[in-house]
């Protein structure tokens, strides 16, 4: 209607419709981490992934929990791939194996399948591989023959992540002597 001044006044009604039937069932991938934050080239790394169920209205009580599938690619080309039984209303964790051929920047991507809501089915992740992460101790008090008395044993211990040959990290140990001597550029 107009106002003295020719303004228009609007008035606008909102009115909300409830245009479905009430939830449905929807599957999606909630979440995607690797195991550790160092991932090693050529050394299968775990990732895992957080496969989720959204409740469904109509889902039969006491019914088996449907199978959701998932696949993890990396780079384009798929690696590893599980079925999880989630329940309606619940999540699982879910690990894949991933081995990456060459050190730097990777693209992982984990898909499950498809459904009602293709946006949820998909989760992204960035891993940097690295060939091995160098580490210079510097000993003060070294004890070659007995190794478990030096005062860097514990600490080359706990850098030593178990298994050697799984361990990105090389630890090589030097006495002060030997440390004014070195190129720390690597």
């Amino acid at each position: 209607r107009r106002g003295g001044r020719g303004l228009v006044e609007l008035f606008l009604a909102l009115v909300a419709v409830q245009c479905s039937g009430g939830e449905r069932a929807n599957a999606a991938v909630a979440g995607l981490t690797p195991a550790g934050r160092i991932i090693k080239v050529d050394t299968p790394a775990r990732i895992s992934a957080e496969l989720l169920r959204r409740a469904d209205a109509a889902a039969a009580a006491g019914a088996e929990a449907p199978e959701l599938t998932a696949a993890l690619e990396v780079d384009g080309k798929r690696v590893d791939g599980r079925s999880a039984r989630v329940p309606p209303g619940e999540s699982r964790e879910a690990a894949f194996y991933a081995s990456f051929a060459a050190e730097g920047p990777h693209a992982v991507r984990l898909c499950s399948a498809p459904d009602i809501s293709p946006a949820d089915d998909v989760r992204y992740l960035a891993v940097d591989a690295r060939e091995e992460v160098k580490v210079l101790c510097v000993d003060g008090d070294p004890h070659p023959d007995e190794d478990f008395l030096s005062e860097s044993f514990y600490l080359r211990f706990a850098l030593s992540l178990g298994a050697l040959a799984l361990s990105p990290i090389a630890v090589r140990t030097v006495s002060p002597e030997e440390f004014a001597g070195e190129d720390l550029a690597g």
